[in-house]
Protein backbone atom coordinates (compact mmCIF):
# COMPACT_ATOMS: atom_id res chain seq x y z
CA UNK A 1 0.00 0.00 0.00
CA UNK A 2 1.22 3.43 -0.62
CA UNK A 3 0.90 5.88 1.94
CA UNK A 4 -0.45 9.21 0.86
CA UNK A 5 -2.71 11.58 1.91
CA UNK A 6 -3.36 15.03 0.49
CA UNK A 7 -1.83 16.99 2.67
CA UNK A 8 0.61 14.42 4.56
CA UNK A 9 2.09 11.88 2.83
CA UNK A 10 2.86 10.29 5.87
CA UNK A 11 -1.03 9.26 6.52
CA UNK A 12 -1.87 5.57 6.16
CA UNK A 13 -4.97 4.16 6.15
CA UNK A 14 -5.34 0.77 8.24
CA UNK A 15 -9.40 0.24 8.46
CA UNK A 16 -8.76 -2.73 6.41
CA UNK A 17 -7.03 -4.63 8.75
CA UNK A 18 -8.48 -7.30 10.87
CA UNK A 19 -8.40 -6.31 14.60
CA UNK A 20 -9.32 -9.59 15.65
CA UNK A 21 -6.50 -11.21 14.08
CA UNK A 22 -2.72 -10.00 13.16
CA UNK A 23 -2.83 -8.43 9.89
CA UNK A 24 -0.29 -6.89 8.02
CA UNK A 25 -0.33 -4.69 4.98
CA UNK A 26 3.49 -2.95 3.28
CA UNK A 27 3.58 0.51 3.18
CA UNK A 28 5.72 2.27 0.94
CA UNK A 29 6.32 6.25 1.37
CA UNK A 30 8.15 8.79 -0.62
CA UNK A 31 8.59 12.87 0.79
CA UNK A 32 10.47 15.29 0.93
CA UNK A 33 10.29 16.57 4.43
CA UNK A 34 12.50 19.56 6.17
CA UNK A 35 13.56 17.79 9.26
CA UNK A 36 17.18 18.85 10.33
CA UNK A 37 18.82 18.74 13.62
CA UNK A 38 21.51 21.12 14.86
CA UNK A 39 24.37 20.09 12.29
CA UNK A 40 22.49 17.79 9.84
CA UNK A 41 19.77 17.93 7.84
CA UNK A 42 17.62 15.49 4.66
CA UNK A 43 18.83 17.20 1.11
CA UNK A 44 16.09 18.54 -1.25
CA UNK A 45 17.09 16.94 -4.49
CA UNK A 46 16.98 13.57 -3.27
CA UNK A 47 14.07 12.29 -1.57
CA UNK A 48 13.11 9.84 1.62
CA UNK A 49 11.70 6.63 0.83
CA UNK A 50 10.92 3.98 3.51
CA UNK A 51 9.73 0.75 2.57
CA UNK A 52 8.08 -1.38 5.36
CA UNK A 53 4.86 -2.88 6.93
CA UNK A 54 2.17 -2.41 9.71
CA UNK A 55 1.01 -5.06 11.73
CA UNK A 56 -2.15 -4.76 13.80
CA UNK A 57 -1.78 -6.85 16.92
CA UNK A 58 -3.72 -6.68 20.18
CA UNK A 59 -0.98 -3.72 21.44
CA UNK A 60 -1.50 -1.56 18.47
CA UNK A 61 -0.07 -1.13 15.41
CA UNK A 62 3.66 -2.17 14.97
CA UNK A 63 5.98 -0.43 12.15
CA UNK A 64 8.77 -1.92 10.58
CA UNK A 65 10.51 -1.06 7.45
CA UNK A 66 13.54 0.62 6.76
CA UNK A 67 13.78 4.32 6.41
CA UNK A 68 16.48 5.59 3.43
CA UNK A 69 17.10 9.08 2.86
CA UNK A 70 20.49 11.59 2.00
CA UNK A 71 21.42 13.69 4.53
CA UNK A 72 23.92 17.07 4.87
CA UNK A 73 26.11 17.00 7.75
CA UNK A 74 28.35 19.93 8.75
CA UNK A 75 31.40 19.12 10.56
CA UNK A 76 31.81 20.79 14.33
CA UNK A 77 35.68 20.71 13.81
CA UNK A 78 36.33 22.30 10.55
CA UNK A 79 32.40 23.45 9.40
CA UNK A 80 32.67 21.15 5.97
CA UNK A 81 30.22 20.36 4.57
CA UNK A 82 30.11 16.38 3.44
CA UNK A 83 26.67 14.52 2.20
CA UNK A 84 25.81 11.35 3.71
CA UNK A 85 23.33 8.11 2.90
CA UNK A 86 21.57 7.17 5.87
CA UNK A 87 19.45 3.75 6.18
CA UNK A 88 18.08 3.08 9.71
CA UNK A 89 15.88 0.04 10.58
CA UNK A 90 12.62 0.94 12.04
CA UNK A 91 10.78 -0.88 14.54
CA UNK A 92 8.27 1.10 16.72
CA UNK A 93 4.71 0.20 18.39
CA UNK A 94 1.84 2.99 17.79
CA UNK A 95 -1.32 2.48 19.97
CA UNK A 96 -4.37 3.36 20.11
CA UNK A 97 -5.86 6.73 20.89
CA UNK A 98 -8.30 5.91 22.84
CA UNK A 99 -5.87 3.20 25.10
CA UNK A 100 -5.84 3.95 28.77
CA UNK A 101 -2.42 2.79 29.85
CA UNK A 102 -0.33 5.01 27.81
CA UNK A 103 2.50 7.03 28.47
CA UNK A 104 2.61 11.02 27.19
CA UNK A 105 5.37 10.12 24.62
CA UNK A 106 3.39 7.20 23.07
CA UNK A 107 2.98 6.78 19.45
CA UNK A 108 -1.19 6.85 18.85
CA UNK A 109 -2.86 6.11 16.15
CA UNK A 110 -6.87 7.10 15.87
CA UNK A 111 -9.40 4.88 14.15
CA UNK A 112 -8.54 3.87 10.62
CA UNK A 113 -5.71 6.20 9.87
CA UNK A 114 -1.97 6.52 11.18
CA UNK A 115 0.13 9.41 10.77
CA UNK A 116 3.76 7.88 10.61
CA UNK A 117 5.76 11.14 10.44
CA UNK A 118 6.68 11.65 14.02
CA UNK A 119 7.61 7.54 14.28
CA UNK A 120 9.90 8.03 10.83
CA UNK A 121 11.31 11.77 12.18
CA UNK A 122 12.18 10.33 15.73
CA UNK A 123 13.91 7.46 14.32
CA UNK A 124 15.75 8.84 11.48
CA UNK A 125 17.11 12.17 13.66
CA UNK A 126 17.59 10.05 16.49
CA UNK A 127 20.08 8.14 14.14
CA UNK A 128 21.63 10.95 13.15
CA UNK A 129 25.70 11.81 14.72
CA UNK A 130 25.36 14.63 17.30
CA UNK A 131 28.43 16.15 16.52
CA UNK A 132 29.22 15.40 13.01
CA UNK A 133 32.92 14.91 11.65
CA UNK A 134 34.11 15.06 7.62
CA UNK A 135 36.66 12.66 8.79
CA UNK A 136 37.85 10.33 11.77
CA UNK A 137 40.67 13.19 13.06
CA UNK A 138 39.22 16.49 12.04
CA UNK A 139 41.96 18.45 12.51
CA UNK A 140 39.93 21.41 13.66
CA UNK A 141 39.44 25.46 12.36
CA UNK A 142 42.36 26.68 10.80
CA UNK A 143 44.03 29.53 12.93
CA UNK A 144 45.62 30.77 9.26
CA UNK A 145 42.95 32.25 6.85
CA UNK A 146 43.03 30.56 3.66
CA UNK A 147 44.59 27.17 4.85
CA UNK A 148 43.17 23.63 6.28
CA UNK A 149 44.64 21.47 8.31
CA UNK A 150 42.95 18.48 6.99
CA UNK A 151 45.08 18.85 4.05
CA UNK A 152 48.42 20.59 3.27
CA UNK A 153 47.91 24.00 1.49
CA UNK A 154 50.58 26.14 0.60
CA UNK A 155 49.01 28.90 2.25
CA UNK A 156 49.76 26.93 5.88
CA UNK A 157 52.74 28.99 7.45
CA UNK A 158 52.68 26.92 10.08
CA UNK A 159 52.84 30.31 12.40
CA UNK A 160 50.13 30.80 14.93
CA UNK A 161 48.52 34.20 14.08
CA UNK A 162 46.51 35.58 17.21
CA UNK A 163 43.08 37.36 16.29
CA UNK A 164 44.69 39.98 18.31
CA UNK A 165 47.75 41.09 16.56
CA UNK A 166 45.06 43.90 14.77
CA UNK A 167 44.77 45.50 18.43
CA UNK A 168 48.51 45.26 19.61
CA UNK A 169 48.91 47.30 15.47
CA UNK A 170 46.50 50.17 17.10
CA UNK A 171 47.81 50.55 20.68
CA UNK A 172 51.27 50.85 18.74
CA UNK A 173 50.17 53.71 16.47
CA UNK A 174 48.53 55.32 19.62
CA UNK A 175 51.31 55.81 21.22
Amino acid sequence: MKAHHTANPFVATIGDLNPNQAATKPVEITAAPAWRVELSHLLDDEPLSFQGELTLTSGGLVVRGTLRGKVRHTCTRCLTQLDDTVEVDVAQLIIKADTTARDEEDYVYADDVVDLEPVLRDELLLALPMLPTCVDGCEQLVEVPGSDLNTSTPNDTGESVSPFAVLKDLLDHEQ
